[in-house]
């Protein structure tokens, strides 16, 4: 039950849901130790499928589910960010901090705190709010 007002921010949410997915790999490969990180990114994942899962459908909760989308790719920059090494790293941490992670959580929070569209009042609203 998608609407012209929800299939992009749902495609926008899948897309970057989606393209987490190779990195969660390559960063469980080649960097040792990365349990929490990758369980973090994981997570995100998991929350940008989610929402635009539940966005796609026209179900509130994709609310709650940006909300912690939100949270958790801020949390992933300014981690990227504090922990980085001098140089490149924090270089690479910096620009995917502001050119992507902190966007997308931007873009989440946004969906998560937006007015919800009111229905037209229907037979079923009136026959709901009458009981």
């Amino acid at each position: 039950m998608s609407t012209r007002t929800t299939r992009l921010p749902a495609l926008l949410l899948g897309a970057a849901g989606l393209a987490l997915l190779p990195w969660i790999v390559v960063l469980a490969v080649t960097v040792r130790g990365s349990y929490g990180w990758v369980a973090l990114d994981v997570a995100e994942a998991g929350c940008l499928l989610g929402a635009a899962r539940l966005l796609h459908r026209g179900h509130v909760l994709h609310r709650p589910v940006a909300a912690l989308a939100a949270a958790l790719l801020t949390a992933d920059a300014c981690c990227d960010v504090r922990t980085a090494g001098p140089g490149a790293a924090l270089l690479v941490a910096v620009l995917m901090a502001l050119l992507a992670e902190l966007p997308l959580a931007a873009f989440c929070a946004t969906l998560a705190l937006r007015p919800a569209r009111r229905a037209p009042a229907g037979p079923a609203v009136a026959l709901a709010l009458a009981a």
